[in-house]
């Protein structure tokens, strides 16, 4: 599985601000409510960051020989979900940072009429609550790297062997 590429990781972010700021406008100049995130919903990114670390870290023990036995239902199957659920969160705290990046700009622009800086602090709190999930992500997939084994080769079980055959016909002189 390939690590997750900050190209994907700005190209989410700036997405999600276009996205933010495009339906946030349509919503308000609808007369529809401003597109934040609710709090629950902020604090159940948080959860699943320290999920993913929590995790992460019980990747790396499977991946020491010597603490192995401390992890004793971790399985390389289990390590691919953890490290793909880790990737996630990266690219989940993405969206919510830039959708709140987009919200939070939208803030400022009426604060001068509404005089109250509540709408702005939450939209912050959004793009902290992103950002702290993308982190935890990362953080996370970078735990979940396993490194091959002493003695292992890039011709070992489950590797392909190298393709001989050109065009759409295998060139195979040992058939009649």
């Amino acid at each position: 599985m390939s690590q997750l590429r900050a190209r994907a990781l700005i190209l989410c972010l700036s997405l999600a601000l276009l996205a933010g700021a495009i339906f946030n406008g349509i919503s308000v100049s609808a007369g529809g409510p401003e597109l934040g995130l609710p709090p629950a919903t902020l604090l159940i990114a948080v959860i699943a960051g320290a999920l993913a670390l929590y995790f992460g870290s019980q990747v790396a023990k499977f991946q020491d020989r010597d603490r192995r036995s401390q992890v004793p239902n971790m399985t390389p199957i289990f390590a691919a979900r953890v490290a793909i659920f880790a990737q996630a969160c990266a690219l989940s705290g993405a969206l919510i940072a830039g959708w709140h990046v987009a919200i939070t700009g939208f803030q400022l622009t009426l604060l001068s009429a509404r005089g109250s800086w509540e709408p702005v602090l939450f939209a912050v709190l959004g793009i902290v609550t992103g950002i702290i999930l993308l982190v935890c992500g990362l953080i996370a997939e970078n735990m979940c790297k396993i490194p091959p084994q002493d003695g292992d080769d890039a011709s070992g079980p489950g590797t392909p062997a190298p393709r001989t055959d050109t065009g759409y016909a295998r060139n195979d002189s040992s058939r009649p």
